[in-house]
């Protein structure tokens, strides 16, 4: 039976994003958003912190879960990778060149005119000639906030793939009992933590990103978490064929519990001998790792339990949820630069933006779909990576 739990969570997920994108402008603690009010006010501080520390790990579980039947069921090859560069990185990359110059239209960079546009595409481009694109810095022409997430999902995405027989014993799920599916949990959880451990002691921290090659970006003490996060939506994709929902909600609540007490001991450990400063950056991993998976299955198993449902009205929604998040960014630009000469209660022009960004996305995407039906290119297949 299909699961439209993971549909609805992946949909939901990008208006979260389309959401969080939208408040970021209306918090004066943001210093590397497009567009600013500048009114020195703190707005949504706690929830934009929670929404960043799980959400991203989120679309990365339902990825791997979406993932899992082709991992399972079909040889991976050179035709898997070709597949996943066109319905990755060439919609994503053609984004970039294409129509991320307006960011820096619609934002504080360049005027909105013909030569404004002009020097924008031109100033991006040659960053992108240079490799010198992705999110940097504030400042740089070649600044696209949202498509490290495309970079990184096809890198994870591609590397379960081509190490498969490594992972296929620990992400199987066929006839495991219910303590074996705890150690998994726990396991997969501690490598989240060793993972982000080893990226904090590296001296990184929550918000620093790093170039690899001058076209990988990604934050380093967030990337193990999203490689585990893919890794156990494979293992929920094995699991819920052979166990019930309450059963893995108490499986993940005693792995929560193992690895909160395990994570915890081992930083005041490293109190008690005196190393302060590992001490520090350990409870830091921690708390990180166990925030962001507690709010993962908790949202997890919610839809799972209480939005498991086949809302037929949302069906052709989830057959442009990649196009949305690729697109979104464009308009909540231009309609924040729009509210800024409007006087709204800032919660009505976040609500606006919000719902305006992910309409406006939608259609484009439906109309890009129309005019180029190419699939690979639309990428509009509803249970996909």
């Amino acid at each position: 039976m299909r699961l439209w739990a993971f549909d609805n969570l992946r949909l939901a997920s990008i208006v979260v994003v389309v959401l969080f994108h939208a408040m970021v402008a209306y918090n004066a603690r943001v210093t590397w958003w497009y567009v600013t009010v500048n009114d020195g006010v703190i707005r949504y501080a706690a929830f934009l912190s929670m929404i960043d520390l799980f959400l991203m790990a989120a679309m990365f579980f339902v990825s791997g879960f979406f993932a899992a039947k082709t991992f399972i069921t079909r040889p991976v090859g050179s035709a898997y990778l070709s597949a996943r560069i066109k319905r990755l990185l060439v919609p994503g990359y053609l984004q970039l060149v294409l129509i991320c110059p307006l960011l820096f239209v619609f934002g504080t960079q360049f005027e909105f005119s013909i030569e404004g546009i002009a020097r924008a595409y031109w100033n991006v481009w040659l960053a992108i000639a240079s490799l010198g694109f992705g999110p940097v810095e504030a400042g740089s022409f070649g600044f696209a906030h949202h498509l490290w997430f495309v970079e990184v999902l096809f890198l994870v995405t591609v590397f379960f793939a081509f190490t498969w027989r490594l992972w296929r014993g620990l992400l199987l799920a066929e006839a495991d009992s219910f303590m074996i599916v705890v150690s998994k949990l726990v396991f997969m959880l501690g490598m989240a933590w060793v993972l982000t451990l080893v990226a904090v002691l590296l001296g990184f921290t929550a918000h620093s990103w790093q170039s690899f090659t001058g076209l990988l970006q990604a934050q380093p003490v967030r990337v193990g978490c999203y490689f585990v996060a893919f890794a156990v939506g494979i293992y929920f994709y094995s699991l819920q064929q052979s166990m019930s929902i309450g059963r893995i909600a108490l499986a993940c609540a005693i792995a929560m519990v193992i690895l909160f007490i395990g994570s915890k001991g081992f930083g005041m450990a490293l109190y008690y001998i005196g190393m302060d400063n590992w001490a520090l950056k350990s409870l830091t991993a921690s708390s990180r790792v166990v925030k962001c998976f507690g709010y993962l299955f908790l949202s997890v198993l919610f839809f799972w339990r209480f939005l498991n449902i086949d809302f037929r009205w949302l069906r052709p929604l989830h057959g442009l949820n990649y196009g949305i998040y690729l697109m979104h960014m464009v308009y909540v630009v231009l309609l924040q630069k729009l509210f800024l000469r409007v006087e709204l209660p800032v919660a009505m022009e976040v609500v606006l933006i919000t719902l305006g960004a992910f309409t406006l996305s939608a259609i484009s995407t439906y109309v890009k779909q129309r005019v180029l039906p190419i699939q690979w290119l639309n990428n509009n297949k509803p249970n996909h990576a």
